[in-house]
């Protein structure tokens, strides 16, 4: 009744175009069981924005949200309905599709659905793979959300170093490895396990070892096999060349890709039975037991999804099937998207190398830092990227301030409107800025638990630093894409309408805040149109040599322009 309510706070009048057939309506099921028919305006990661032909124009949390039907359709499997002919039950819930005949293929993990008819309780067991493109995450946090309790993956439950968990599980371990040399994403920085519903259900790091014990079984990286494909995955993810070109990160994934879709018929092996028997067997039995209580004790008639690596699945499934659950159909998601012909280089690195060199010396021995990312194509380029843009993090204060307030952006607090502070913090008048900073700090800082759990959940959040570069991307992206996690699609748009500057020839410049950090480094980030459907994002560094005059706002303005140009160069694009 809540989340509805907060539906129903959301609407804005009917702007349903009249002329769309009613069967060629969207529809939005909500857990609840209401259906929603209008038009779909956008899907996002936390919000669906729908022209309801009852309610008009509405936000509604995705995590309200059962299915979203396009066109009235079903998604199989993840409709309220199951599919008539669910087929056979996949044997593996990892697979490498190849490239071929003009078509994408890439590294896929599977969901199948299950049911319990004593409880009419539908079950999801829903693989994953550590590293992989971020659309692949929101793909899987679409599902998940979609269910009434998740039980997932997280052996120590907080208690275990990070290099105890990697050598629990050879896949993460080769694939952390790999995540910089590939340019794929981390799944604890892109999936959301800030939800009530959520459930840690998997064993303690001593209970686990002590399994090991039992078995006479060593981790699964102490095993001379899996040590020589680790040393094998490390020597190739070392190479700072795969770091900068998407070509190279593109041939690794293809070597690579096959070796991990073969990680369930690895364990199968005899050496591999007592690992596999404490690593995957013993973990599943617990969540079993976990399962088995909510299954009794709990409402009929939910959804109930388990989280885990797609290699502990198989083993789920066996048991599913002994317990006399119903298989009910299975989908695949595409990981790590590798498409038919080998992709540009849409970034002349060393051109853009050999130009900020220049620019260092021009510029009396300055250090330039660079971060460039597309939206869409997700390529990047750094040059001493490493560097921390510390001035440049009242953006990622920004979108955590409006995620804070989303819906509530023209309350006044400490007598301005919500959207002034904003609009303050992402300004280029440096005393504004500054004042709005504290204001914003103060106000996600003490204004209850209420409103720090939110703060909790924005975008940024559960990255190392706030300052890194690739966060500062990683929000700037979303902005650009108008699907900040956590807010509706109105706040989105608001954030990039704070940066908005003005238009040019090239299709849009969509502003950019510029600001002072430590020691007088001169920051400048924003994002832009290039004319080619794909947006540019970036944050720039610019930090005076030792004996060098501070850099002006002037200099860094026109170094940005240079740098755009070359980006939006026949050569560039």
């Amino acid at each position: 009744m809540l989340k509805f309510a907060l539906v129903l706070l959301t609407a804005a009048g009917s702007v349903l175009p009249q002329e769309i057939p009613a069967q060629e309506l969207d529809k939005v099921v909500l857990k609840s069981g209401r259906v929603l028919v209008g038009q779909v305006v956008s899907d996002g990661s936390s919000f669906v924005a729908l022209n309801d032909r009852e309610l008009g124009a509405i936000d509604v949390p995705r995590t309200a949200v059962r299915a979203v039907l396009a066109g009235g359709r079903s998604p199989d499997p993840f409709a309220p309905e199951p599919q008539e002919d669910p087929g056979e039950a996949p044997e593996t819930y990892v697979r490498w599709v190849p490239s071929r005949d003009g078509d994408d293929g890439g590294l896929e993990t599977a969901t199948s659905r299950w049911f319990d008819p004593a409880t009419e309780t539908a079950i999801f067991l829903v693989g994953v793979v550590h590293i992989a493109d971020p659309a692949y995450y929101r793909e899987l946090q679409k599902v998940l959300d979609a269910q009434d309790l998740v039980l997932f993956e997280g052996v120590g439950k907080g208690e275990a170093s990070d290099e105890e968990l990697a050598s629990l599980d050879v896949m993460m371990r080769m694939q952390l490895a790999m995540r910089g040399a590939t340019g794929l994403g981390f799944q604890k920085d892109h999936v959301d396990y800030a939800r009530e519903w959520w459930v840690n259900s998997d064993v303690d790091y001593s209970e686990l070892r002590a399994a090991l014990r039992e078995r006479s079984a060593s981790l699964p990286t102490d095993h001379p096999v899996v040590a020589r494909l680790l040393k094998t995955a490390l020597s190739l993810a070392d190479g700072s060349d795969a770091r900068r070109s998407i070509r190279l990160q593109h041939r690794l994934k293809a070597l690579m890709g096959p070796g991990l879709a073969q990680a369930d018929a690895i364990l199968q092996r005899p050496a591999f039975a007592g690992m596999r028997g404490a690593v995957i067997e013993h973990r599943n039995g617990a969540v079993m037991a976990d399962l088995e209580r909510t299954l009794a004790g709990g409402p009929r008639g939910r959804w109930i999804g388990i989280f885990y690596g797609a290699g502990h699945l198989p083993d789920f499934a066996a048991r599913f099937t002994t317990r006399g659950l119903r298989y009910d159909g299975a989908g695949w998601h595409r990981a790590w998207r590798m498409p038919a012909r080998e992709p540009d280089e849409r970034f002349d690195r060393r051109t853009l190398d050999g130009q900020l060199r220049a620019e260092e010396g021009a510029l009396s021995g300055a250090r330039i830092s660079l971060h460039l990312a597309r939206v869409a194509s997700e390529e990047k380029y750094g040059f001493h990227d490493e560097d921390r843009h510390d001035g440049a993090s009242v953006i990622t204060l920004a979108v955590e301030l409006f995620a804070a307030f989303d819906g509530r952006l023209d309350e006044p607090r400490s007598g301005v409107p919500v959207r002034s502070i904003g609009a303050d913090l992402l300004g280029t008048d440096g005393t504004r800025r500054a004042a709005a900073v504290a204001v914003a700090e103060q106000l996600l800082g003490g204004d209850g638990p209420a409103l720090a759990k939110q703060r909790a959940r924005s975008l940024a959040v559960g990255m190392r630093s706030l300052e890194e570069p690739a966060v500062i991307v990683r929000t700037l992206r979303a902005i650009a894409a108008r699907d900040v996690r956590g807010v509706r699609r109105a706040t989105s748009d608001a954030l990039a309408g704070l940066l908005f500057v003005a238009r040019d020839e090239s299709g849009g410049r969509h502003g950019f805040t510029t600001g002072t950090g430590d020691g007088g480094a001169r920051i400048d980030s924003g994002f832009c149109d290039t004319g080619d459907g794909d947006a540019l994002v970036w944050s720039l560094r610019v930090q005076a040599a030792d004996d060098g005059a501070a850099p002006s706002a002037a200099d860094v303005a026109a170094l940005r322009e240079r740098v755009l140009a070359l980006v939006r160069s026949p050569r560039g694009r």
